[in-house]
């Protein structure tokens, strides 16, 4: 039924032994959906977006925070004529607030990722947007003031499309394009960064060689003191087709 939404693409988390997600399409207004879903398989709609004013088309999982379940939708929003998508908290009974409006660019546009909650506060990235339109990191807090942390530049990365990683103080990440090098198509190849809550970013690591890897899509997890993940592209296999991708280990 397409009225309880479609298209589950990100993830699910476990709020109290209830289960809570998002459709990127469906719902009343076919823009998407939070929905609750029993560990039976008894599922509610929360709430339907509408694109004009509350957001549209949600890609990633929902964080829970102080009570309140927050995340991000890639497109809608009040400012226009260029909506950029929102961040929206919503209470578990289904009552939503849009926190904040990706609207002029310069602030970011597109969340593609989720959300990451340290000291209070929650951390994420947009896909472009900021002045440069290479994608930013941004803070918001709780109750909806945010604050771009840094803009993307193409040297230092480009289009990060993964969630933020949280290792104590710390927060690490990866951009789909940009670094250093080139690789052989002519474009570069991404980046592993980190930055301070406070947003000092540094470049951990350029992919300049389909070898090495190239295209870093997804979120990086921390093992015993070293990051993995995985790129979409390169490798030493199929090169001449542009790679079929790596799974990589890098220190802090």
């Amino acid at each position: 039924d397409f009225s309880d939404g479609a298209n589950p693409v990100a993830g699910l988390i476990n709020v109290n032994g209830k289960l809570y997600g998002t459709t990127y399409e469906g719902g009343t207004y076919s823009n998407g959906t939070v929905f609750r879903i029993s560990q039976t398989g008894k599922e509610h709609v929360m709430y339907s977006f509408g694109y004009a004013y509350d957001g549209a088309n949600p890609l990633a999982p929902l964080v829970y925070a102080q009570g309140r379940l927050y995340g991000t939708t890639i497109f809608g929003g009040t400012s226009m004529p260029y909506p950029g998508g929102t961040v929206f908290s919503m209470t578990l009974t289904g009552k939503e607030k849009v926190l904040h409006d990706f609207g002029n660019h310069h602030d970011g546009a597109y969340p593609w990722a989720g959300l990451t909650y340290a000291r209070n506060k929650l951390y994420g990235t947009t896909e472009s947007g900021g002045t440069r339109n290479a994608g930013t990191v941004f803070r918001i807090t709780l109750s909806g003031a945010e604050k771009v942390l840094h803009d993307f530049s193409g040297p230092d990365g480009k289009y990060p499309y993964s969630k933020l990683l949280k290792v104590n103080d710390t927060l690490y990440g990866t951009t789909f394009t940009g670094g250093g090098y080139k690789c052989d198509r002519g474009e570069s190849c991404g980046t592993v960064f980190s930055m301070t809550t406070d947003g000092a970013e540094s470049v951990l690591h350029t992919f300049g060689t389909y070898p090495d890897g190239a295209g870093p899509y997804s979120s990086l997890i921390e093992v015993r003191g070293s990051l993995y993940g995985t790129t979409a592209k390169g490798g030493a296999h199929n090169h001449e087709k542009g790679g079929d991708g790596t799974v990589f280990a890098l220190t802090r």
